[in-house]
């Protein structure tokens, strides 16, 4: 891995902590996300081989039919496993399911580093995230999903040298979701602990910057130039 500000990283050291919270019984999922939200922005990066890039906003999308029926999440085969990189329309997921259960991270925002020090704004929207790591591949094209053309993708997990200190994280409920039928039709009055999944806190970032530049158009808007 060519590049000062991370290391390569067991394939599944990313997500263990995660996958062990999520196996106990009477879990506050909201509680579980954003603890592994913090550590995960705090200790990890992506990287595209080249370039390192820190986590500034991301979406936690999990899918258990008896426990946790978000129907929210893509239900893509990929997201029932772990560790995939599951590149679709709107963007990336990095994903953490069991086989038995789907999940998966969408990364919203990010922010380049050299010497341990952001050196770009961060850039925020799923489909302007991934532009912006997948340059030296697009050639200053634009990105545009299909199976073919993300083989040649290199985007990885990586674990950074020296750990953030101190993040603030910020917590909020998913951008752009549409009330869903599914959701609507949950009785949550029997149980006032439970309430519709649109309405739960599963985003975090580290900047407020990441309200300001959350729009309608963020998923479609080309704001990157390679």
């Amino acid at each position: 891995m060519a590049n000062q500000e991370c290391e390569e990283i067991k394939e599944d050291e990313w997500y263990t902590s995660l996958q062990v919270a999520l196996c106990k019984e009477n879990i506050d999922f909201e509680e579980i996300f954003k603890t592994h939200a913090e550590e995960l922005m705090s200790q990890y990066a992506l990287t595209n081989e080249k370039e390192t890039f820190l986590f500034k906003e991301i979406e936690y999308y999990f899918y258990d039919e008896t426990r946790h029926p978000d129907p929210y999440v893509h239900g893509s085969c990929k997201q029932k496993f772990c560790g995939e990189y599951y590149y679709h329309y709107s963007g990336l997921d990095i994903t953490f399911g069991n086989g038995n259960y789907s999940g998966g991270i969408l990364i919203r925002g990010i922010s380049k580093i050299v010497d341990n020090k952001e050196e770009e704004e961060p850039i925020f929207g799923p489909k302007n995230s991934l532009k912006r790591m997948l340059c030296s591949k697009l050639n200053g094209g634009t990105y545009k999903y299909s199976d073919k053309n993300t083989q040649g993708y290199c985007i990885k997990v990586c674990k950074l040298k020296l750990p953030l200190k101190n993040i603030t994280l910020f917590s909020s409920v998913r951008f752009g979701l549409y009330v869903h039928e599914d959701d609507l039709n949950k009785d949550y009055f029997k149980n006032p602990q439970e309430i519709p999944f649109i309405l739960r806190k599963y985003r975090f970032f580290t900047t407020l910057k990441a309200l300001a530049k959350a729009t309608k158009k963020d998923n479609t808007k080309e704001e990157v130039k390679c």
